[in-house]
């Protein structure tokens, strides 16, 4: 006699079944929106304008019907579902049932076509500037090819601008770009789910080595509804510059702080949100001299590499600060100080208050609080306080969330997550 009741005795079976059963609907639900997407021009898509070339739509082309925005907030709010239910049920699934499905939704959303963007274009865009014309992407934007066909797929908003991403991003996308546009497209999107992959597999190996559970770990991050839709989907670089740092975190938390510090230099240098996170290495590891060096050199090396590349034009990615002003899309701090209101002083004051929480996090993080979550904070800080907030920001903080114990960051990672998809409601009732 075991003592259990046979109601005790199933539940894990119970519970195993409909974590399996969440998981399965989360694959559906993604596979019918991808099949969607790739069935005609729409929203979903929207470098293709009113028509979707067969190269674009990839592996699902014709495989469904064309949706609406009501298509997209089902699938979010499903997939936000089903995420919850494999996160509660995951003590009674098997990692590698729960390893599976985040590969398979991976595989999924790569196949997708360029969803919700066409970031991916202007990618593409720089690479042939340099590789193709001769031109600098940090001195012109796409339009100072106007014969190149790539253009028409660039957002208007974007056509004039050069790029904003650092040059570990713009060199490797002179060889995808030089590919051509199709090749390129489908180059950008393999480096995305693969970018995807190897945060999950660091974030595991990480949860390894701070002693947390590295399939909640796993699961938190790779079955990510915004993660899988937005960022996998289209095929946004924010993947690389986090697959890089979470490489450098894990080795920070190894006790190879250099090459941890250098990781993530070299994060900041395919995109400069990932600088936020160097301050809390050197404050927080027990090696700071060591990260400073490691760090250093990782500079110093981009840096040559930057110069005999770009030359003159080397330091050009640093205008992505200067971009915010360009975009529309709305953010939770831009959503404040619309509360607010608009008075003179409104945009230093807010860059006031984000500077004063950055250095709060720091004071903590060198009074022995946890760096990789001030560091989270940080990224949190960065994703939601500036004039813009997509999607694919949002997921930023959240390999960091996973990994300290202080649950509050998960939760208010996810909240501007939710805050976001907020934004789709307008779209659906108009």
């Amino acid at each position: 006699m075991t003592g259990r009741s046979p109601a005790v005795a199933r539940r894990p079976g119970a519970t195993a079944v409909a974590g399996a059963a969440a998981l399965s609907s989360m694959m559906v639900v993604s596979t019918w929106l991808a099949s969607g997407a790739a069935s005609g021009a729409s929203f979903l898509v929207p470098a293709a304008g009113d028509r979707l070339p067969g190269w674009m739509a990839g592996a699902f082309a014709g495989a469904g019907q064309t949706r609406g925005h009501g298509a997209l907030l089902v699938s979010v709010l499903v997939l936000g579902a089903g995420y919850a239910v494999v996160l509660a049920c995951r003590p009674a699934l098997p990692a590698s049932v729960v390893i599976g499905g985040i590969v398979a939704l991976h595989v999924i959303f790569l196949l997708a076509p360029p969803l919700l963007s066409g970031d991916v274009f202007s990618y593409i865009a720089y690479g042939r500037l340099g590789a193709l014309h001769g031109i600098s992407p940090y001195r012109y934007g796409p339009d100072a090819a106007p014969h190149d066909p790539v253009l028409r797929y660039v957002a208007a908003l974007w056509a004039h601008t050069p790029s904003a991403y650092g040059p570990l991003f713009t060199i490797p996308s002179y060889a995808l770009g030089s590919l051509g546009i199709a090749a390129g497209l489908w180059g950008f999107k393999l480096l995305a789910a693969a970018a995807g992959l190897a945060v999950v597999a660091f974030v595991w190996r990480i949860a390894e080595a701070r002693g947390r559970d590295p399939v909640v770990a796993a699961a938190t991050v790779g079955l990510n509804p915004i993660f899988l839709i937005y960022a996998i989907g289209g095929a946004h670089n924010d993947l690389v510059m986090l697959a890089i740092t979470m490489l450098g975190v894990l080795l920070a938390c190894t006790r190879r702080e250099a090459g941890g510090a250098a990781a993530v230099v070299a994060g900041a240098a395919v995109k400069a949100s990932a600088a936020v996170v160097l301050p809390f290495l050197l404050l927080g590891g027990p090696q700071p001299r060591r990260a400073a060096l490691g760090g250093l050199a990782a500079f110093a090396a981009i840096a040559a590499l930057a110069v005999a590349v770009f030359r003159g034009s080397a330091l050009g990615f640093a205008s992505v600060l200067a971009h915010a002003h360009l975009v529309t899309s709305s953010s939770p701090g831009s959503d404040i100080m619309a509360l607010i209101g608009r008075f003179p002083g409104r945009r230093p004051l807010g860059t006031g208050v984000a500077a004063l929480v950055l250095a709060g996090l720091l004071w903590a993080v060198w009074r022995g609080a946890d760096w990789v979550a001030g560091a989270g904070w940080a990224l949190l800080l960065a994703a939601g306080a500036g004039s813009a907030m997509f999607g694919w920001y949002t997921i930023w903080p959240l390999p960091f969330a996973i990994l300290t114990s202080d649950r509050r960051l998960l939760w208010a990672t996810l909240f501007i997550q939710v805050m976001f998809v907020a934004h789709l409601v307008p779209d659906v009732v108009a």
